[in-house]
């Protein structure tokens, strides 16, 4: 069960969609992404039959639009008091706002009423969009700074409380006696944090809270810890410990998320006194959960994942377990349909699920960097990206809740169900056809989004990281290895164990690298095998140590590299295997790739395309294809196309790529069940 993007609704396309509820700021991108390609400046926002569209050309109306008055009553009818009122029902409802104004200026806004029909000058909407949904933007963080350092003045008497109560205590359990208190100090702070939020964005909705409570969720927190510590600082007062700080921290993040567990027993509002050596005062107590809305703090843990959950006002309750990793295990929740207006949904929540001596305190630090990463590549949204929706701390466990992606990735069980249907007849060449090529041009949509938008590199991009959402759309996932920025530096160690996905720029460093250390630990080997006494031997080994450290071990990963990637991963989706895949040892995958970049252009066709066939549905496009490969695979990175211009391909303008059908194709192979 899940709500669908609108944009594979009924009466939703590339260039038109119906304004419902659950419209987000990716799906704008993509007409935004549309336009541009029609050369339009403007979307347009008309209505017919009782329902509310937007679309990049005006001639998609369907029929005669209504009056503009019904229009921006319909606007508010379908998209005030919603409580799934997202990031762009949000911006919808500013521009109503500001088009049923009857001040001038709109222009300057970039708005132009007309009698049937609101234009929107896309830049503007593109601003933002940007600029309401991008938590990495320097506006927003720099509101986050400054809200952190009011709500820790504001908090300044029970931090005073517990810098006094730190310094004058003489034991263990004194300390012990402390941490409670500054727990309750950490979920005032919340509180006050998430309150402070909403004073200064009054218009926001739901995804932007969300966003704001999941930074704190993060390493992040740490910006909360380091104001503290400056203002007691700045106060001549005693700096608290690491423990402590911690303390502050746990009780931050069990009451900031912006999803609660609805079966634990949340805690009781309790006044926990600092005792000092002359007096006792007492620690403000924290917000409760109907206050804030985003309570997650348990007396107890919970006995592995949580058996229910409420996201925003929606209860979701464990369906089924969807996977299982090293550290943790993901499972679907659903929510029942409540009405039309709300149908219903699926998510998944990824869960600490590790062994019997699995650490819980590493564990919760590989979950906050895990969170962060998939925040700072999602930025915006968009549809070709795994969403995160929310997360919630208990005790020393953080969940994570994302769009619901159980039909696994694309080289799992979907691909064997693919094949079979394929085999059986139970879908055309021309249907098998649709599914590949649409996946395709998932997989470059949104590794663009992470270059373009997000300023990210994914470098782990392959079938396995590439997942299929209930609503029959490829999304690029898994962000442990992602960076920040076009060109990053690492320990050549850094540079994925699966070579057939790497490109040949790096297998060549890492090639180079490893002769080059395998060089000094030879010659020092044959050096003490030489040598005369232990002291000559020490001297060897002192040199060969630093003849290493003296060594150059980083790579330069960049944009490139993900984009080699994605041509492997576009190879596998369109023929079925692996080009590089050699049966054996990894090194002979490496020795195939070096061969590879050395090899001439006819040489390389040789060795992507002989005795592959592609499926009979794809025959007539196989020139195409194999132009779109080799381009995205050129070893030559100055010669490598890029994604804007593959995305761009006369492949993907088949009337069958990315249609409802085609979605709906791919959701009805993937959740076969026989």
């Amino acid at each position: 069960m899940s709500v669908p993007s609108p944009a594979t609704l009924r009466d939703g396309s590339r260039s038109r969609l119906e304004v419902l509820p659950e419209l987000k700021a990716r799906d704008l991108n993509v007409l935004l992404k549309d336009g541009k390609k029609k050369g339009s400046k403007e979307l347009f926002v008309f209505a017919r039959e009782d329902k509310v569209y937007i679309a990049t050309d005006l001639t998609d109306t369907g029929g005669k639009p209504e009056k503009t008055s019904k229009l921006l009553d319909l606007i508010k009818k379908k998209l005030s008091g919603t409580s799934q009122n997202g990031s762009a029902a949000d911006v919808l409802l500013n521009i109503r706002t500001m088009a049923k104004s009857k001040k001038h200026g709109l222009e300057a806004l970039g708005i132009r009423k007309e009698a049937n029909y609101v234009a929107v000058e896309s830049d503007k909407l593109n601003n933002l969009l940007v600029h309401r949904h991008d938590p990495n933007a320097a506006s927003q963080l720099r509101q986050r700074s400054e809200l952190i350092g009011e709500a820790v003045k504001d908090s300044m008497k029970q931090l005073q409380d517990l810098y006094s109560a730190d310094a004058a205590s003489q034991s263990e359990d004194d300390k012990k006696s402390l941490h409670e208190p500054a727990i309750s100090i950490g979920s005032t702070l919340a509180a006050t944090l998430l309150k402070k939020f909403h004073d200064a964005n009054a218009s926001s909705g739901t995804q932007e809270l969300a966003f704001f409570s999941m930074h704190f969720l993060t390493e992040h927190s740490q910006g909360v810890l380091d104001e503290i510590q400056k203002q007691a600082e700045k106060s001549n007062s005693h700096k608290l410990d690491k423990e402590l700080l911690e303390s502050i921290r746990s009780g931050l993040q069990q009451s900031i998320g912006n999803v609660r567990a609805s079966d634990t027993v949340t805690a009781q509002s309790s006044r926990k006194k600092l005792t000092t050596r002359t007096t006792t005062t007492a620690t403000t107590t924290t917000t409760s959960a109907s206050t804030t809305d985003t309570r997650a703090e348990t007396d107890k843990p919970i006995s592995g994942p949580p058996q229910s959950l409420i996201l925003h006002d929606r209860k979701f309750t464990i369906s089924r377990q969807a996977g299982k990793g090293g550290h943790g295990v993901v499972n679907i929740y659903e929510s029942p349909s409540e009405s039309s207006s709300r149908p219903p949904l699926s998510v998944a929540v990824k869960s600490p699920g590790g062994g019997i001596n699995s650490d819980a305190s590493e564990t919760l630090a590989t979950f906050q960097k895990e969170l962060g990463l998939h925040l700072q590549a999602q930025g915006i949204g968009h549809e070709n990206v795994v969403e995160i929706l929310g997360a919630m701390r208990i005790k020393d466990q953080i969940h994570i809740v994302m769009e619901d992606c159980s039909i696994g990735s694309i080289d799992g069980s979907f691909k064997e169900k693919l094949e079979a249907a394929a085999v059986q007849n139970k879908i055309t060449p021309q249907e098998h056809k649709a599914i590949l090529l649409t996946l395709a041009h998932d997989v470059i949509q949104g590794l663009h989004f992470l270059h373009d938008t997000s300023k990210v590199l994914h470098l782990d991009i392959k079938p396995a990281n590439v997942f299929i959402g209930i609503d029959g759309k490829a999304k690029i996932g898994d962000f442990d290895r992602s960076k920040k920025g076009s060109a990053i530096k690492e320990d050549y160690k850094q540079i994925p164990d699966t070579p057939q996905y790497v490109s040949p720029r790096l297998t060549g460093e890492q090639t180079r690298i490893k002769a080059a250390v395998n060089q000094i630990t030879d010659n020092e080997k044959a050096s003490k095998k030489d040598a005369k006494t232990a002291e000559e031997r020490k001297e060897i080994g002192h040199a060969a140590t630093a003849a290493l450290r003296a060594l150059d071990r980083n790579v330069t990963f960049t944009h490139k590299d993900d984009v080699f990637a994605a041509g492997v991963t576009l190879f596998e989706i369109l023929y079925g295997e692996n080009p590089f895949r050699v049966s054996g040892f990894a090194e002979d995958t490496i020795k195939l790739m070096n061969a590879y970049a050395a090899a001439t252009s006819r040489d390389r066709r040789h060795i992507l395309f002989d005795k592959r066939q592609l499926p009979p549905g794809l025959g007539a496009q196989e020139a195409q294809i194999q132009k779109l490969l080799m381009d995205l695979l050129h070893p030559n990175e100055d010669k490598r196309i890029t994604l804007e211009r593959a995305s761009t391909s006369t492949l993907f303008t088949d009337a069958s790529v990315g249609t409802p059908e085609a979605r709906e194709l791919i959701r009805s192979v993937g959740m076969d069940s026989g």
